[in-house]
């Protein structure tokens, strides 16, 4: 080969490889999720591990974690102004039907459809609309859509009373609450610290507990005023008032100062309560009301409502490149290794052996982990289900506002419920107007 065509190879090969490398270079797809320093790290950690599975394919990826506050405000502005976004993390009980709605989130049936039966049941359903999977489970299998009691051993040794067992029931909780409260002056020991809590989470599964329901079945009008609705506030208000084993709402350190013996916590924070060793802790699931525990939100096909998601924009200008990144996050064993033990993600059942050997040194994740099975057990057992639509902020206001006066003593709990049905009802009304 002569030198003159040796050196045309040679300058061919190296101009491929340049603008090889310049096509690579820019190609860069955003992710935005809600969090703190905890999260910022960890996806770090994952879009490492994501270059590192896939080092040629010429993507990079610009990670954006913003507070809670940030995000529920800015992402509608952000996707209202045509920002550049590509994989976002969607939360479900409004944000979701929101976006959804509205249009913003790319169709994503093609890639459900690959692990359709590993998700946790219902959890595609709710991310469903008109036929189109518009977000990808973020987790399933190692987390559930409830509250956990945490609570303090020290304080129910000395107390002389049992720990919490799965089969519980709020009458077992009321017995062994008057056991764990002391009135002495500057020395009051509390059962817990809810008691009259206005905060959606509390109001919403002892509903459900008490077969009651907040919506109707089409999410048309409220049913929040039903007489299980007005025993299953009652009972929140009586825990206070009636049974006095609750310091007030609002007393945020008297668990942690072991005034409270028991509080009640999303399942990454118990975790992260177990791990920090302060006291001696467990957890528990909460306790089974006259229609069961009140867990199912998600679970089937709700009116509205959803898992927290992975979705794409749709205004995307690197979809597939998205899909590809958005595949890794609930797909590869390398990103919930990437993941850690802070806030792990299993969405797909296939990688419940993973995230166990992840985990099994860690006796705190494997308390709660044993408590998350106990609530996918009664899960599973709900035929029907019901979340939060675009009313949701709504909906949380009107019931905070209704419950507050009926704590104050302004109205009954029946009263206060038929005003706030009346209210719901209204907004619904609206959104199916269009205002």
């Amino acid at each position: 080969m002569s030198t003159k065509i040796m050196a045309f190879l040679m300058l061919a090969l190296l101009s491929g490889t340049v603008m090889a490398a310049e096509l690579r270079e820019s190609v860069t797809i955003t992710w935005l999720c809600w969090g703190g320093p905890e999260v910022i790290d960890r996806n770090q950690r994952i879009v490492e591990a994501f270059y590192r599975r896939y080092p040629d394919l010429g993507v990079k990826v610009k990670s954006t974690v913003l507070g809670w506050d940030d995000y529920v405000r800015k992402l509608p502005v952000m996707i209202a102004s045509g920002a550049e976004l590509d994989v976002i993390a969607v939360e479900g009980t409004y944000m979701f039907p929101s976006l959804a709605a509205g249009g913003a989130l790319a169709d994503l049936s093609v890639l459900a459809s690959k692990y359709r039966d590993e998700f946790f049941p219902g959890s595609l359903d709710s991310l469903t609309r008109d036929g189109k999977v518009l977000g990808i489970p973020m987790m399933g299998w190692e987390s559930a859509p409830a509250l956990f009691i945490v609570y303090n051993k020290d304080l129910f040794d000395q107390a002389g009373v049992a720990y919490p067992s799965y089969e519980w029931t709020w009458d077992h909780f009321i017995e062994l609450g008057k056991k764990l409260t002391r009135g002495d002056p500057g020395r009051e020991k509390w059962a817990m610290d809810w008691g009259q809590s206005d905060f959606f989470w509390y109001w919403y599964n002892l509903i459900h507990a008490f077969g009651g329901w907040v919506y109707n079945a089409d999410h048309t009008a409220s049913e929040v005023n039903s007489k299980e609705a007005v025993a299953a506030i009652t009972l929140l208000n009586d825990f206070r008032v009636k049974y006095k084993i609750s310091t007030y709402w609002g007393d945020w350190d008297a668990f942690d100062q072991g005034r409270s013996a028991m509080t009640a916590r999303w399942d990454t924070e118990a975790q992260k309560m177990l791990e920090r060793g302060k006291a001696r802790l467990g957890v528990a699931i909460f306790p089974a009301g006259p229609a069961g525990n009140g867990f199912h939100i998600y679970t089937r096909r709700a009116a509205s409502g959803a898992a927290h998601s992975l979705a794409l924009f749709k205004g995307s200008k690197h979809p597939n490149e998205a899909l590809r990144f958005i595949d890794f996050l609930v797909s590869d064993p390398e990103a919930l290794r990437a993941e850690g033990t802070n806030w792990p993600w299993v969405p797909l059942r296939r990688n419940i052996p993973v995230f166990l050997n992840i985990v099994k040194d860690s006796t705190s994740w494997m308390q709660v982990f044993r408590a998350i099975t106990e609530v996918h057990k009664r899960i599973l057992l709900v035929d029907r289900a019901e979340g939060f639509g675009p009313d949701a902020a709504d909906t949380q206001r009107i019931m905070a506002e209704n419950l507050r006066r009926f704590y104050s003593g302004e109205v009954s709990a029946q009263g206060a419920l038929d005003t706030a049905k009346k209210q719901i009802d209204a907004v619904l009304s609206r959104q199916r107007l269009g205002k």
